[in-house]
């Protein structure tokens, strides 16, 4: 689907934005699906890229989109630093939302 199409809500009243979070591997991911694209087919992979980061490595994800990955690797790994980089606004806000959980359930030293 492209960005200029919305979804429809085929239950329930419609609602702008269609703001959800999503639970992987004992993370909340915040996620606007109106504004990115976001599948949960992916959470092996994510998984899997996390446990090749390293103790103490530092990670760069680029193009975060609602930052599932880092996300992922944060909560996960014992790794130094996690950066992200997205231009969407929508998908950064949902991203800055996730690691605030993340801060408040792992304490501040895991986000």
């Amino acid at each position: 689907r492209s960005p200029a199409t919305a979804l429809v809500c085929l239950g329930g009243r419609d609602r702008r934005p269609l703001v959800t979070t999503h639970n992987e591997h004992g993370v909340s991911v915040v996620v606007d699906l109106n504004a990115g694209f976001f599948t949960p087919r992916l959470a092996t992979e994510r998984l899997r890229v996390a446990r090749a980061v390293a103790r103490d490595e530092r990670v760069l994800c680029l193009f975060a989109g609602c930052g599932a990955e880092a996300l992922i690797i944060a909560a996960t790994t014992a790794c130094s630093k996690v950066a992200c980089v997205e231009v969407n606004p929508v998908a950064t806000r949902c991203l800055e939302r996730s690691v605030q959980t993340l801060r408040r359930s792992k304490g501040d030293a895991a986000a």
